[in-house]
């Protein structure tokens, strides 16, 4: 029984000692819930960072849900801006309010998120099947025409911006836009019978073919061939 009560002791402790560890660092509200953003930089390591969401219910006092998980670059919890922090927004065009984190990634040119999709049915937040979700860069989602977008600077000089339809459980690439941000050069392409069509292209200078003397007879080089 002693050693019951010591268990019991210690997890009350342990958690008392966690919850006191983390730091509140921004509180956001919807019409349906407040979300309390919570981060714990006492962890080992230089770049780890615990985070928690608390949910709250309006004009409740006790949250309905927590989602606790680890990040890596406590620089996202720390150093962005509130409304690029945590963001509350329907992510999958069903009408209700999903909510995503900020998290970490190798350079300031990616801003992927955590997503946790709302289900009306227990009006709890989940993670969402689709794995879409993890590699949506600087995302933002349009409401009218069911779409969301996103760059891609992971290949430099090149830049893709890109359009996603929500298909089921997947995203839909439907359009991209290839630029070369050294030549200025533009390539469009467009979803087409199943297809990613090019439909347009600016700034590519075509290679044009030179003429050149072979055993005195001239003949027309094959650019790139070094003819």
């Amino acid at each position: 029984m002693k050693i019951r009560s010591l268990i019991i002791l210690l997890v009350v402790v342990c958690g008392a000692i966690t919850n006191a560890a983390a730091q509140l660092m921004q509180t956001y509200h919807s019409k349906d819930f407040t979300f309390k953003i919570y981060a714990d930089s006492t962890v080992p390591g230089p770049r780890s960072w615990k985070f928690r969401i608390e949910v709250y219910p309006v004009n409740s006092t006790t949250p309905s849900q927590t989602i606790t998980g680890d990040l890596y670059e406590r620089y996202y919890l720390t150093g962005a801006k509130k409304d690029e922090l945590f963001i509350i927004e329907d992510a999958n065009f069903d009408g209700y309010d999903d909510i995503r984190l900020l998290k970490p990634a190798a350079g300031a040119i990616y801003w992927y998120y955590l997503f946790w999709i709302f289900d009306p049915v227990t009006r709890t937040f989940k993670e969402p099947d689709n794995p879409g979700y993890d590699v949506l860069n600087f995302p933002k989602f349009d409401h009218k025409e069911k779409t969301v977008s996103t760059i891609d600077d992971n290949y430099f000089p090149t830049r893709y911006a890109r359009t996603y339809r929500l298909n089921g459980d997947k995203f839909l690439l439907i359009k991209e836009v290839e630029e070369n941000r050294e030549s200025k050069a533009v390539i469009t392409r467009v979803l087409k019978g199943g297809k990613m069509v090019e439909t347009g292209r600016k700034g590519l200078k075509e290679k044009k073919a030179k003429k050149v003397k072979v055993a005195g007879v001239v003949e027309e080089g094959v650019p790139g061939s070094g003819r």
